[in-house]
């Protein structure tokens, strides 16, 4: 009778009588077989169930990582300022940066952009990026293609914005971490060295909407995208301008 059910009407059966670490492998396997099927669907790639679990619990490795580092940075500086998106103290920039999933081309896209003191654009960027290993290497992506076009543009004192937890917590909690992960955490850290102040914190997710927008339209790029002064499209300066008056 279950496989008459919708997804939302398992889930809430589920909910009522599995526990939480239940519940937790079932929607991380779920949703490594909705992959699986749209590479199949989309790209035409075999698929295997052994690969497929396989990648299940590597998404709920990452989902439990995230909930232990949001209980370990509730009182944490890297959490910034959340309630309300803030300019950086002056002479220094922020770098806000974000990677959105595309279900139908199963490929991630970055974006991100660098505000002055004032709130305005000094310069932003976008890339697609394909098949990335997971949502938290792709965030890492956005963050060190930030700041290598800042260290190409000899920015001095910046902050850097993601609302990837996990990917922030790579950069500002170094472990002895061997994985692709762990690798691009340490490059990411050694270009922060290049600066003569830089500093990585979390933002809330409604508060990353620019650079959510810029991600989302730069997925038909295939190599990166830089906009700088007088070239920064209508919309981009339209949503800048909403964010500072909003917030």
């Amino acid at each position: 009778m279950i496989r008459h059910l919708g997804i939302i009407d398992i889930f809430m059966c589920l909910k009522e009588s599995v526990d939480r670490a239940d519940l937790e492998v079932f929607i991380m396997r779920a949703w490594a077989i909705w992959l699986d099927r749209n590479r199949i669907a989309h790209d035409k790639e075999r698929s295997n169930d052994i690969v497929s679990a396989y990648k299940g619990g590597i998404l709920l490795e990452e989902h439990r990582k995230a909930s232990a580092a949001m209980l370990n940075f509730r009182n944490d500086s890297v959490l910034g300022n959340n309630s309300r998106w803030t300019t950086p103290p002056p002479l220094w920039l922020r770098l806000d940066v974000d990677a959105v999933y595309n279900i139908d081309s199963n490929n991630f896209a970055i974006g991100g952009l660098f505000r002055d003191t004032e709130g305005k654009i000094v310069v932003a960027f976008g890339k697609k990026i394909k098949k990335p290993q997971s949502v938290v290497y792709a965030e890492l992506i956005a963050i060190r293609e930030g700041l290598l076009l800042a260290k190409d543009r000899r920015f001095g004192l910046l902050q850097v914005y993601s609302d990837s937890l996990l990917a922030v917590r790579a950069v500002t909690c170094p472990e002895d971490d061997r994985s692709y992960i762990g690798a691009i955490a340490t490059d990411i850290s050694s270009l922060l060295g290049c600066f003569q102040d830089a500093r990585v914190f979390h933002v809330r997710r409604s508060l990353n909407m620019v650079a959510h927008s810029i991600a989302h339209f730069s997925f038909p790029s295939q190599n990166l995208t830089i906009w700088e002064y007088g070239t920064f499209p209508v919309w981009l300066v339209d949503l800048v301008i909403k964010q500072l008056h909003r917030d």
